[in-house]
């Protein structure tokens, strides 16, 4: 029974067609007591002969409630209806929420990424231990742009 009542809570959980379908199939093949409610082949050729004349039609119809009616207090519990429909439209948005969230993070991570070549390398630095201009002793700056070969020097006199 316990078993059967989480089964019909991942099934009103998780509102996805093969998920519903998976669950319905891998419950009824083992379940005992769902395995009860199911009609037999035989009880469903019974059913569905081919036409009825009247008095046969009123011993179907009598024989199908009295079959549907045995089970619909079984299939339906209290409640079962609007909240039901809600918690399937929450989870289903909570499901799409996170994949959404997941996706913005990894997008996130993967413009950040520096390339191979980079990583393994250490930048490679230029000094200068001396600078003059006019023949006095001057100021250098060195500028090397991200990912460039080329480097800038900027020398100026010292005031």
């Amino acid at each position: 029974m316990l078993r059967c009542k989480t089964v019909e809570f991942l099934f009103d959980a998780i509102p996805i067609g093969v998920w519903r379908g998976f669950l319905i199939r891998r419950h009824n093949d083992e379940c005992p007591a769902c395995q009860k409610k199911i009609l037999s082949l035989e009880e469903a050729r019974s059913l569905l002969v081919g036409s009825l004349g009247p008095a046969e039609w009123a011993g179907f119809k009598q024989r199908l409630r009295s079959r549907t009616a045995n089970h619909t207090a079984d299939r339906a519990p209290a409640g079962y209806g609007k909240p039901a429909k809600l918690w399937a439209w929450a989870s289903s948005a909570a499901v799409v929420l996170v994949l959404v969230a997941a996706g913005f993070w990894l997008l996130r991570k993967a413009g950040e990424e520096v390339p191979v070549a980079d990583r393994i390398r250490p930048p490679e630095r230029s000094e200068l231990d001396y600078v003059r201009v006019g023949g006095q002793p001057a100021g250098a700056y060195i500028y090397q742009p991200q990912g460039a070969a080329i480097i800038i020097v900027w020398a100026e006199k010292a005031p």
